[in-house]
C-alpha cells in the first residue's frame, strides 16, 4: 500500500526539449494514492522523451499515469486495471496543458473496469494522438476539456457506458479527429 507517488520525474526546464531519455518500465503498481488531488503512480511534469511502457497499474486512488508540460511522451503496453477509486474527475491516463506539437502518444494500452475515465484531454491539451487502445468496462473511455486538433483513432470500446466524448462543462474541443474506432 503506497501513500506517496511511485514514480515522479520532474524538471525546471522544460522550455529546453532535450530529451531526457527516461525509461518508466516492467512494474506492477498497485494501491496507490495521495491524500492530495493530483497523485499518481507515475506523474511526468516538465519533462522531454521519457517512455512509460509494460506496466501493470491496479487499483490506484486516483490516475495511473499524469504528464503535464511535457514533450514527446510516449504511454505504451501498460494496463490499468480498477483506476480512480477515490476520485471522479481524473483519468487513468491523464494530461493537463500539454500543447499541440509536444508529439505527446497514448498507444496499445489496455484499460479495464475503470470507475470514471480511461484517458482524459484536460485543460485545453492540444496535438496528442490516441491510437490502438483497449478499452474494457469503463464509465467513460476517453474525455477532452477543450484543446484542439488532438487526434483518436483505431481504438477499441468494450461494454463501456461511453466511448469518446467532452467532459462535462468543457469546452468544445476544434479540429479533433476521429478516425476508425471500434465499438462492441
Amino acid at each position: 500500500n503506497i501513500q506517496q507517488e511511485e514514480y515522479c520525474i520532474d524538471f525546471d526546464d522544460p522550455s529546453s526539449f532535450v530529451s531526457n531519455h527516461n525509461v518508466i518500465t516492467n512494474n506492477y503498481l498497485h494501491d496507490f494514492t495521495l491524500p492530495d488531488y493530483f497523485s499518481a503512480g507515475i506523474h511526468i511534469q516538465d519533462d522531454t522523451g521519457t517512455i512509460v511502457s509494460h506496466n501493470y497499474l491496479y487499483q490506484g486512488g486516483h490516475g495511473g499515469v499524469i504528464f503535464g508540460d511535457c514533450a514527446d511522451v510516449t504511454v505504451e503496453y501498460n494496463v490499468f486495471d480498477e483506476m480512480m477509486t477515490k476520485t471522479e474527475d481524473f483519468g487513468a491516463v491523464y494530461t493537463c496543458g500539454a500543447v499541440e506539437g509536444s508529439g505527446n502518444i497514448v498507444r496499445y494500452n489496455i484499460f479495464k473496469n475503470g470507475r470514471v475515465i480511461g484517458v482524459y484531454l484536460d485543460c485545453n491539451t492540444s496535438g496528442q494522438e490516441v491510437y490502438g487502445n483497449i478499452f474494457y468496462r469503463n464509465a467513460n473511455a476517453i474525455a477532452q476539456n477543450g484543446g484542439k486538433n488532438n487526434v483518436i483513432d483505431g481504438n477499441v470500446f468494450i461494454e463501456g457506458y461511453g466511448a469518446i466524448g467532452p467532459a462535462p462543462l468543457t469546452y468544445m474541443n476544434q479540429n479533433a479527429a476521429f478516425g476508425i474506432n471500434l465499438y462492441g
